[in-house]
């Protein structure tokens, strides 16, 4: 507890530092007449370490930039913020003298700490200037929660909005709107399910042996032909099993692969199955109806895996 007062002001040096630098880059584009990035970079430095000073540049680099609305708004946060600084009053009245009759303005009022958003635009404080005559978002955002309003107003009107926050999510329940679940609640495979993914690897491995198994036998049978391969048929015949062992060798490899996942599978599931064997009777019916069975099949020419039943 001790660091804790030491922490934070460590954290609002930092927080100083990067106002600092934002604030000469705004001066930077400034003598450059690029007036939006250096207003962006002035209002950075305002959001970073408040300051009247950062806040006025805001608010000319704004105008300068022919966005009369976002100066104004900005004015607006400067007479709240800082209603004894004379240099920003004298701005900020000058700056509003025309806006307030142009634009329609909005006076957000929140029970609670919010976040205003205007057509999903942060604006950095309650009160901001709208386009007038036309519908608009206001979004106030909460600790749990969004809550959305409507307005349209007119030229030189002011609407007040108040939000009241959304209650807590109760506990336990993950805040999900379309479904609360119990806490710690987890889910767990039947049985059945575990047994059916262990038949199915049981079945591929059985199949991979198979393939295996054909596989060198056709490296054997290959061998023996290309020694006596300068004779034509020895050769065709040769090259014809050359062929056929790496169609072979690549159905072993897919093989490897597609038991591998299953074996992998296999056992996630059995570390997730209800071994309790208590299962309610609606349990054992699902079960029941989504029964499955594998079917193996294997010949010269492959290996064939049939899965039957319900679902």
């Amino acid at each position: 507890m001790l660091l804790l007062p030491a922490q934070e002001a460590d954290a609002q040096g930092r927080e100083r530092a990067a106002a600092a630098q934002a604030f000469d880059r705004g001066t930077q584009e400034a003598l450059t007449e690029n007036w939006r990035a250096a207003a962006e970079w002035f209002e950075t430095a305002d959001r970073l370490s408040p300051s009247p000073v950062a806040l006025a540049h805001a608010i000319e680099a704004r105008r300068r930039a022919g966005e009369p609305m976002r100066a104004a708004t900005l004015a607006l946060r400067m007479q709240q913020r800082y209603p004894d600084d004379e240099a920003g009053s004298t701005l900020s009245t000058e700056v509003l003298a025309g806006a307030s009759a142009e634009y329609a303005r909005i006076d957000v009022v929140c029970d609670e700490p919010c976040t205003i958003e205007v057509d999903g635009s942060l604006t950095g404080g309650l009160s901001v200037f709208i386009e007038p005559d036309r519908e608009h978002e206001v979004a106030a955002a909460f600790d749990h929660g969004r809550v959305v309003q409507e307005v349209e107003a007119g030229a030189g009107e002011t609407v007040e909005l108040s939000f009241e926050a959304p209650p807590p999510p109760p506990p336990g329940s993950t805040g999900d709107p379309g479904g609360p679940s119990v806490a710690g609640e987890r889910f767990r495979f039947n049985r059945s399910v575990f047994f059916v993914a262990g038949a199915l690897t049981l079945a591929s491995g059985a199949v991979l042996v198979w393939s295996g198994v054909d596989t060198m036998s056709s490296v054997d049978n290959y061998e023996a032909l290309a020694e006596r391969c300068p004779a034509e048929p020895a050769c065709r015949e040769a090259r014809r099993l050359l062929a056929d062992g790496q169609s072979a060798e690549r159905r072993t490899n897919a093989l490897i692969g597609v038991t591998a996942g299953l074996a992998a599978s296999t056992l996630i599931i059995g570390l997730l199955t209800d071994w309790s064997g208590e299962d309610d009777d609606a349990g054992a019916e699902v079960a029941q109806a989504q029964r499955l069975t594998p079917v193996v099949g294997l010949s010269r020419q492959g290996g064939t895996l049939l899965l039957e039943g319900n679902f």
